[in-house]
């Protein structure tokens, strides 16, 4: 199989957490950035942002850490058949690694260009995606000569990165501030139950590979799903402990879907306890 279809793979099973999470919320916060923006109400704007932007992270963080630590179960379990080989899978699941460690950025893109939108400003978003596509091509081209395919993976982790990078300064010199102190202190807690999760289903991923037959689809589905449950369940764990706040407004829609709890609070800023 061809490096284009290898990358065309990986790409395909990297948007899915980020269609899901990132997509989804930035739709969803646009009209409120739009009439914030209309109405100049910039400490609204900043507050909805910040709000929009750590539930993602929120998101990815675990997203991230299930596709790097499953990347060869996913693969072989979506992949993994007919003409597919091992090689296909290995170069497959090593280039899905690349392009999973920047979730979080290719998920706040998302956020940031429909921020700019917000203030009618296209022009921004246009020039800093063009400019990041150069750096991925070029970083793509060079590395690709050492790494092969795999290379084309780190070229599009580090236009993702530069990308953010670029639109969160140009934004944050028009709003003057972006509640990074908040989102910062936020991260921090969820890196912290990122990585229990992590530790958690690597060593539980171990166990399950040397007793059972991992040769088969069906037990590697298994492994995936199972390894998958306990590692969310540590990450929800942990938060709850943290008391982070994106965690509260998570468990708090769980519970209203289960016994019908109305009147949820529409920002992560108006919950204080668990």
């Amino acid at each position: 199989m061809g490096s284009i279809a290898v990358v065309q793979f990986s790409g395909n099973i990297a948007a899915v957490p980020i269609g899901i999470f990132a997509v989804s919320y930035a739709v969803a916060a646009f009209p409120t950035f739009s009439s914030q923006s209309a109405a100049n109400d910039r400490a609204g704007f900043i507050a909805s942002f910040s709000s929009t932007v750590r539930q993602i992270i929120f998101l990815l963080i675990p997203a991230t850490v299930i596709a790097i630590i499953l990347r060869a179960q996913i693969v072989r379990v979506l992949l993994g058949s007919g003409a597919f080989n091992w090689d296909d899978t290995t170069r497959t699941f090593d280039t899905l690694a690349f392009i999973a460690g920047t979730f979080v950025a290719q998920g706040l893109i998302h956020v940031l260009v429909r921020a700019f939108y917000s203030f009618e400003n296209t022009i921004i978003p246009v020039t800093v995606a063009f400019i990041s596509e150069i750096i991925s091509l070029s970083v793509a081209w060079y590395a690709s000569r050492t790494m092969c395919v795999v290379g084309i993976g780190l070229g599009i982790s580090i236009g993702a990165s530069v990308q953010v990078v670029l639109l969160w300064i140009l934004l944050r010199q028009k709003t003057h501030s972006l509640d990074e102190k908040r989102i910062v202190y936020s991260i921090l807690k969820m890196t912290i139950a990122a990585f229990a999760m992590a530790l958690t289903m690597q060593y539980l991923k171990n166990p399950i590979a040397s007793i059972v037959n991992t040769h088969t689809g069906i037990v590697i589905f298994t492994q995936l799903i199972t390894v998958t449950v306990v590692g969310a369940l540590i990450y929800l764990f942990v938060g709850l402990i943290l008391r982070t706040h994106e965690m509260q407004v998570f468990s708090a829609a769980i519970r209203e879907k289960l016994i019908g709890r109305k009147n949820l609070p529409s920002d992560i800023s108006d919950l204080h306890h668990v």
